[in-house]
């Protein structure tokens, strides 16, 4: 019986979260290469073109040092941003090792967008239990169209940072691990503005698929909120 809305069906909510949020996962890795090989000929075979401007303008204002790294966490980027994880990190970091030449970051790219790929599957194998739910979810996810856009350049990096640590962070909650949540979270809000949205869809999902109450649920999502109050504040 439902009860007070922290019981359904003689199980609590949050230890019927965690049972979602460990289920094991027998998926074959084959499965995992067929889709690292189909993103990899749609969307970065001989993906060779030079930079746009916008990753040339993101060239010119790359971090120098450690100290400027940190610092850009405390101030909007010149163009008027606040994305210090994700919109200079890559040129950052790469631009010793592979210089002007496109192909090392489109490597980069390539992995990051491998990894949010992954977190999708698990996302949907965990809500759904379903690994034809998970593949499915991956392929609807790895053949969109927007992902020409994302995978073409650098510059568009952050989109690809900020599904991975949104994703992450859906899956820390589900699995109770409230300060790996709250870590990704910020990971999140730091990478791309839309983040912004995450606390409330952690609600939602405690209401859909624990039952909760939606004043559980907005309660066990209060450092979530919290901390989007004090973003909202200090950078908008």
């Amino acid at each position: 019986m439902r009860g007070s809305g922290h019981v359904v069906a003689g199980f609590s909510p949050r230890s019927d979260s965690l049972t979602r949020a460990k289920a094991r996962d027998y998926t074959n890795p084959v499965t995992y290469i067929i889709f690292a090989i189909l993103e990899y000929f749609i969307y970065f075979y001989r993906n060779s073109h030079f930079f746009q401007g916008d990753t040339i303008y993101y060239f010119y204002l790359r971090h120098r040092s450690v100290g400027d790294f940190l610092l850009n966490f405390f101030q909007l980027d010149p163009a008027g941003w606040y994305r210090p994880l994700a919109a200079r990190t890559i040129q950052s970091a790469f631009y010793p090792l592979f210089g002007l030449e496109p192909a090392g970051y489109r490597i980069v790219q390539y992995v990051l967008f491998l990894g949010a790929l992954f977190v999708t599957y698990k996302l949907a194998f965990i809500v759904t239990r379903r690994r034809l739910a998970g593949i499915i979810a991956v392929f609807f996810f790895g053949v969109h169209t927007v992902n020409a856009y994302i995978t073409y350049d650098v510059a568009f990096a952050p989109e690809i940072i900020y599904t991975l640590f949104y994703v992450c962070t859906v899956i820390a909650y589900l699995g109770r691990r409230l300060g790996l949540s709250i870590a990704f979270f910020l990971a999140t809000l730091a990478s791309k503005e839309p983040a912004v949205t995450l606390p409330f869809m952690l609600v939602a999902l405690d209401v859909i698929l624990n039952r909760a109450t939606i004043w559980a649920a907005l309660k066990q999502a209060r450092m979530h909120l919290g901390i989007l109050v004090i973003y909202v504040a200090l950078v908008w």
